[in-house]
């Protein structure tokens, strides 16, 4: 029995790259897409992900951040009834954020719909993930990760080969079948594999009690999401949808190894957490020393990247990548601060710091005059959020708020 839970352990190290593969599988989704569509199609397509990733901020209601809290502390009793509240607020926010681009940017309340709907099933998918990823339950672990990018890469390959003209409310359609089914498959695995009980139905009472507990959870996730969707959403104010998809080729790039490292801290950081300082040190160098080679390999590779990848209309975004890479040298270690300060129930201080790092963001953002100071605002941005995190970090008592509840 031991024998098979330390191969469990060693098998569960895998899953960051496990999401390496599934963000692979997703870039190489992304770049049948630029394949498909323009420059400018492109940027309106990374224009809609980034408004209703932004918006999902209200149809999560901070359940994310407060399951994987109670999941890292081992209190997941209580969470089986989240799923219906998510649901419940993600169906409401849908139907506000058409409205509101109904008369905003009319040209694509399409998109927005079906990217909304798509966004739906993949938090109902994101919350199993969360549960059986802090809980390990690997097999419901892996589907999560795998299953929505094999099903998105197989359609567009089918509408790439036999479709001659393919728009970009087309891709969306693609993108929602592919959530839904996702979601239906991970949905049976969870509860085959799983102890914890879905409640489902909605009482008002106790949608305000879950609001009351992850108000903090939403006010910072809220400043989280939107610290890094605004990039997007101000390229396109400021210089149009053609640097909009230029920016977003690089950032494809970039969250793919972002997006390794984040899943690296999650998968060890009920360990990490308990590990003595100098163990922590040891493990913070070995991510260091991961960072630094991507960031050195990004930068003397980047242009290889995009010649072998890219179609020529996408090449100047490569310039933007070197500039971008630098940002991993700050981001996965404000992950991590954000996790140990919900841990040791300092979310206010996230949502405080968040807040700052925001408004000082957009400022510095508005007052670039061409891509590339703005691309360096973003890596500037990034190092002022971490510095925030290190000092605010001196102020507080290191005490987990949901063991020390059952002390």
């Amino acid at each position: 029995m031991k024998n098979l839970k330390t191969t469990s352990m060693k098998l569960h190290k895998l899953i960051p790259f496990v999401e390496l593969i599934s963000k692979g599988l997703s870039f190489i989704g992304v770049i049948l897409i630029t394949r498909m569509i323009s420059v400018e199609s492109f940027g309106l397509y990374y224009y809609v992900i980034s408004v209703v990733a932004w918006a999902s901020v209200i149809m999560d209601g901070g359940i994310s951040y407060y399951a994987i809290n109670r999941s890292i502390n081992d209190d997941v009793d209580s969470l089986g009834s989240l799923l219906s509240y998510r649901l419940l607020f993600s169906f409401i926010t849908v139907l506000f954020v058409v409205f509101i681009f109904y008369f905003l940017k009319p040209t694509i309340l399409i998109e927005i719909a079906l990217y909304g709907l798509t966004f739906i099933a993949v938090l109902m998918t994101a919350f199993f993930k969360i549960i059986s990823r802090t809980q390990g339950f690997l097999n419901t672990d892996f589907l999560t990760v795998i299953t929505e990018p094999v099903l998105r890469i197989l359609f567009l390959l089918i509408a790439f080969v036999f479709y001659e003209s393919v728009e970009l409310n087309h891709v969306f359609f693609i993108l929602l079948i592919s959530a839904i089914i996702s979601f239906s498959v991970c949905y049976k695995s969870f509860l085959k594999n799983t102890a914890l009980k879905l409640e489902f139905g909605f009482r008002f009472s106790g949608m305000i009690g879950v609001l009351k507990e992850t108000k903090y959870f939403m006010l910072m996730y809220f400043f989280l999401v939107g610290y890094k969707r605004i990039e997007v959403l101000l390229i396109d104010f400021k210089f149009g949808d053609t640097d909009t998809g230029l920016f977003s080729s690089a950032d494809n790039f970039y969250s793919s190894a972002y997006l390794f490292f984040t899943s690296l801290i999650l998968v060890g950081i009920k360990d990490y957490l308990k590990h003595k300082k100098q163990e922590k040190i040891k493990q913070f160098f070995y991510v260091l020393a991961l960072v630094s080679l991507s960031v050195l390999i990004i930068n003397f590779g980047s242009e290889i990247l995009y010649d072998i990848i890219y179609k020529p209309a996408y090449f100047e975004g490569a310039k933007y990548l070197k500039t971008l890479s630098y940002s991993l040298l700050f981001t996965p270690f404000i992950y991590y601060l954000i996790l140990k300060n919900n841990y040791e129930d300092k979310t206010k201080q996230n949502f405080l710091i968040l807040t700052f790092g925001f408004v000082f963001k957009i400022i510095l953002l508005i007052m670039t005059i061409n891509m590339s100071q703005f691309v360096l605002g973003i890596v500037l941005s990034d190092l002022v959020l971490l510095l925030s995190f290190l000092y605010g970090s001196k102020f507080s008592k290191k005490t987990p708020v949901y063991n020390k509840s059952k002390s």
